[in-house]
């Protein structure tokens, strides 16, 4: 009998299973990643045309109401203190009309004076304000849901800030089940009232213009979908969320990221210097956007010529320039990395644009009131004068204080100034 060597085999050896296996991970590890790619360029994609037409509509609304004006006063004022006066009422309106924070909408109506009677005479009006009376709009009344103060009762101002704030008293209290009789309470700090986090407060601020503002005839919302709506932070105030789920960013007047041209550059010692290099390319920038758009006839006293000044303490910027608002997306980590915006609940930089004092520029060529003012005017300043550069509101920086510029995913609008 003979027998013949037959070698069938009917299985894989372990090697040829360990290659195998490598290989199929391998190549899905490849796909994954493909398909990671995608999925990130698609959030990119999507957010990026969410930001800028959430922009577009923005500046639409924003540009309407920059031609809102208040009704001067006949007679007895030089067309130098009409125009000053009447720019001033413009940006606090601007600042009432479209909050970016909390102190925005707690801060009632700046007081803008105008002469009744020939300078000297002591007769004077307060813009907005329903006559003659000396009292400050600085106490505007916190009751919801009426106006509680003759001396208010006929000031577009301070109705537009009740307006928002019994809206955001109605939205608070129903997503809370609390009964929120005041808006006092929503920022008291008592949780068991309502409370208003500070937390994501500019996107919550933008959903609330984009809810009581309407764009060819519907609710400005309409250009949001329910996706891009949420409480991330669980206070009742409606977030607009990007492509992540995260909060979005909005500035209104965004002066600290237009004068910093990278990170780092002006995040210099508050006791120093800043060089004169660094003040020529901030004067050089201001040149290149031009002159500030509300101000028609260039009456803010903060015009000079800065080359006879020295290097000015913190990279202060005098001149004005124009500002728009800008929304945006923080991107694929979440941190946007601009002054004002990041913020874990635990303390936004309080930002006031109306300051006090002698009511002008700190670092203005003249301390003295203009012509035709009185000295306790509040001067309504979008530009955060006397604030060094890296502390104005959106400035390019180790925002979050973990030591890295985490801005470089930031989407911005597409239309640039």
């Amino acid at each position: 009998m003979s027998f013949q060597n037959h070698s069938h085999r009917f299985a894989f050896t372990l090697v040829e299973l360990l290659v195998a296996m490598v290989i199929a991970g391998i190549l899905g590890s490849m796909v994954a990643i493909a398909l990671q790619g995608a999925q990130r360029q698609a959030q990119d994609t999507r957010a990026q045309a969410m930001i800028d037409r959430l922009n577009i509509s923005m500046l639409r609304l924003y540009e309407e109401e920059s031609f809102a004006r208040v009704n001067l006063p006949a007679g007895y004022a030089s067309i130098q203190t009409r125009s000053l006066a009447d720019l001033m009422w413009k940006r606090d309106w601007l600042r009432c009309a479209f909050p970016n924070s909390r102190q925005d909408i707690s801060q009632g109506p700046a007081r803008i004076p105008y002469p009744l009677a020939p300078m000297g005479s002591g007769v004077w009006s307060y813009l907005d304000d329903g006559g003659r009376s000396t009292a400050g709009l600085s106490t505007l009344p916190v009751a919801v849901p009426g106006i509680t103060s003759g001396t208010t009762t006929s000031s577009k101002r301070a109705g537009q800030l009740l307006r928002l704030r019994q809206r955001i008293a109605r939205t608070i209290g129903a997503a809370q089940g609390v009964t929120v009789s005041t808006y006092a309470q929503l920022v008291d700090g008592n949780a068991a009232n309502g409370e208003w986090t500070t937390e994501n407060q500019s996107s919550e601020c933008l959903y609330l213009i984009l809810s009581t503002n309407t764009l060819n005839g519907v609710p400005a919302t309409d250009a949001l979908r329910t996706r891009d709506v949420g409480d991330t932070d669980e206070d009742g105030m409606p977030e607009v969320l990007d492509s992540w789920g995260v909060p979005v960013g909005f500035m209104r007047w965004p002066c600290g990221f237009l004068l910093t041209d990278e990170w780092g550059v002006f995040n210099e010692d508050p006791a120093s210097t800043v060089t004169r290099a660094q003040w020529d390319w901030v004067n050089a920038r201001k040149v290149a956007l031009g002159r500030d758009t509300l101000d028609v006839l260039n009456v803010d006293p903060r015009y000079t010529d800065n080359a006879t000044l020295p290097p000015l303490v913190n990279g202060r910027a005098e001149d004005p320039f124009p500002l728009i608002p800008m929304i945006i997306s923080a991107g694929n980590d979440g941190d946007f990395d601009l002054f004002g915006l990041d913020d874990d609940g635990t303390g936004l930089p309080l930002i006031s644009y109306a300051t006090a004092t002698n009511g002008w520029p700190s670092s203005s060529p003249s301390s003295t009131t203009p012509a035709g003012f009185p000295g306790a005017v509040t001067f309504v300043d979008p530009y955060l004068d006397g604030s060094q550069i890296s502390s104005k509101l959106g400035a390019r920086g180790d925002a979050n204080g973990d030591g890295d510029d985490e801005s470089a995913d930031n989407i911005y609008p597409s239309l640039s100034f």
